[in-house]
């Protein structure tokens, strides 16, 4: 609220010259009085006389001297009130014209004494002559009281007019106080809103900068969504080559048999297909249904996965066979993260797979029985399975909501599996690959080909969803923003836990744990200890509360390795009811649909948010 100048007009000297100006009614009846005085002096001054007097008109001069005295100091004294200072001077002359007056009285007394002419010639003659300088006194008391009437009246106008000009100075000023005092307060309001438009135009254009890179980002994922898809359909286009190849080349058998030229251009390009096919991106096509395979690469795997966990059961079995126990534990041994018990190496077994077979003179174009079992042989030899097992006694507490159950004592065999899985290069050293075989595995360990490896195996690593939607769906501002689009841009990069940090290698702690350092958030190394820290620090949410960037954990609920809360896996929420995860059963970063909230094997534990 602007303050409010208040001002005041002072009066105290006005006052002052109103006293002074009523002067002039006390000069006009001093006036008067010596009028007055003059025509009784002259009326009685044959008829009253004092002793001490020698003549009525010495008698008269003393008395129109003592009023004129008398009313002269009156008026002095008035005046003296007055501190007009040209007041003060027409006060003086008029002591100075009865001084005056006083002398002349005194020669006329002094003549009267001294015997001069007779005494009735000298009475009329000093009569006539005190009563004419005594009427010319009078004249001139007046005249100098009239004219010290003037002065102070006009003493009296100027203070006016001085306080006039005061006044309206004091005014003058007022206003200009207040017209300042608006000025700075339009001027401060002109301030306060260019700074709050100033503020906005920078609100505003921080906002486009944030929708324009977003509008990037979104732009970059399409196109390299498009790059990818790009690929496939030069995948495909090639593939349709090679069938079409593959059926001209059936359809001119005979052609070629009958001989001709035509029949040297049918070689010559069946030729550069068989250089295609036989090389190591053959493996790529192999799943195709026109190559007349009796199996895909992806239902190999499935085949080999499925066998490895069949070898470690039995070899818990064969255990088990010589002895009787309440129950056979299998426990993993080792740091083991991922959501499946399958080694998740995959694409680096395929990869040694593909350049070992063609540099023996088998293309990997075709699978057969025998190529089964050549891809199953590197499998086991970068995958090797050790175990080790102990008998325990322990006792199983009774059923607290059964009152019939009683604690009781049982016999556990538990065999220990230990899983060492060996990434491309330590397993083309044991191989012994030559330079040019580790370039070919190199090309095909590239990023360029892991859609073409997920699709291989039958993955698709963005599980159905809309990769342009999910992003521009993500909250504008959010740290659970900046760490979705930082896992997002791993999709496809392949899982290995003792490769973790190593290349593009990840594991599902490694991921959750890479991304949320991009958004300047630290979290713990593993899964069971970024559950354990979550809930030490109570960052633990429900469900409902889920937003873009949370975390969620699954215990692996048949393990009895010790872990806390047997967490072994987890993912990062992106929204939608899905999830960015490393996944060892697909072996690689993939989205997923929320999964395992009421599992048998693998359920989920809690959701957090370490980064509030």
């Amino acid at each position: 609220m602007p303050k409010v100048i208040k001002t005041r007009d002072t009066v105290k000297d006005v006052k002052t010259f109103d006293r002074a100006a009523n002067v002039s009614a006390h000069m006009k009846n001093a006036t008067i009085k010596s009028k007055e005085i003059a025509e009784s002096a002259d009326r009685q001054a044959e008829q009253t006389q004092d002793a001490g007097q020698n003549s009525p008109s010495g008698y008269a001069s003393d008395k129109m001297t003592d009023g004129a005295k008398k009313t002269t100091d009156g008026a002095v004294r008035v005046i003296k009130k007055n501190p007009v200072k040209k007041a003060s001077e027409n006060i003086n002359k008029v002591k100075d014209n009865i001084q005056e007056v006083k002398r002349q009285g005194q020669k006329i007394k002094n003549a009267v004494k001294g015997g001069q002419p007779k005494k009735e010639m000298v009475k009329r003659a000093v009569d006539r002559r005190t009563a004419s300088r005594a009427r010319q006194t009078a004249d001139k008391t007046v005249k100098t009281v009239q004219k010290s009437e003037k002065t102070i009246k006009q003493a009296a106008r100027g203070a006016d007019k001085t306080i006039k000009t005061a006044s309206k100075t004091v005014k003058g000023t007022a206003k200009a106080t207040q017209r300042t005092v608006k000025t700075a307060e339009q001027t401060s309001k002109v301030a306060i809103k260019t700074t709050k438009q100033t503020v906005k135009a920078t609100q505003r254009a921080a906002q486009a900068a944030v929708r324009t890179a977003k509008m990037a980002a979104q732009t970059a994922k399409v196109a390299a969504k498009a790059a990818v898809q790009g690929a496939k359909i030069a995948a495909k286009v090639l593939m349709a080559t090679i069938k079409a190849i593959i059926a001209a080349a059936k359809a001119l058998i005979a052609a070629i048999a009958a001989g001709g030229w035509i029949a040297v251009l049918i070689i010559l390009l069946i030729c550069l297909v068989a250089m295609l096919v036989g090389s190591v991106f053959g493996v790529f096509f192999s799943g195709d249904e026109a190559v007349g395979n009796s199996m895909t690469i992806s239902q190999a795997v499935t085949q080999i996965n499925d066998g490895f966990q069949a070898d470690i059961q039995a070899r818990a079995d064969a255990l088990a066979a010589h002895g009787s126990y309440d129950e056979v534990r299998i426990v993993y041994e080792g740091d083991l993260e991922g959501d499946s018990d399958a080694p998740n190496n995959w694409t680096d077994v395929l990869t040694i797979y593909s350049v070992k077979t063609t540099s023996e003179d088998m293309e990997v174009l075709t699978f057969d029985e025998e190529r089964l079992a050549l891809l199953k042989d590197v499998f086991n030899q970068m995958n090797q399975v050790s175990t080790c097992h102990e008998v325990i006694r322990e006792t199983v507490p009774a059923d607290p909501f059964s009152p019939s159950s009683q604690s009781r004592t049982q016999t556990v065999l538990i065999v220990y599996v230990t899983v060492i899985s060996q990434a491309y290069k330590e397993a083309a050293a044991h191989y012994g690959f030559t330079e040019e075989q580790m370039e070919l595995a190199e090309e095909l360990m590239s990023p360029e080909y892991y859609t073409l490896f997920a699709s291989l195996m039958g993955v698709d690593i963005t599980g159905g969803a809309d990769l342009t939607q999910i992003i521009s769906n993500l909250p504008l501002g959010e740290r659970g923003t900046v760490i979705v689009e930082a896992a997002l841009t791993r999709l496809g990069h392949p899982y290995s836990q003792p490769e973790r940090g190593s290349g593009n290698y990840v594991d599902c702690s490694y991921l959750a744990r890479w991304a949320y350092a991009q958004a300047g958030v630290t979290i713990p190394g593993t899964s069971d200890t970024q559950a354990k820290y979550c809930y030490d620090n109570s960052y633990n949410i429900g469900k409902s509360e889920l937003q873009p960037g949370d975390l969620i954990f699954w215990s692996k609920l048949s393990c009895h390795c010790g872990r806390w809360n047997e967490i072994h896996h987890v993912g990062i929420y992106i929204g939608d009811n899905k999830v960015v995860e490393a996944s060892s059963s697909k072996g690689r970063v993939v989205i997923s649909e929320l999964w395992g909230e009421n599992g048998t094997k693998w359920r989920i534990h809690s959701y957090a948010r370490p980064y509030v």
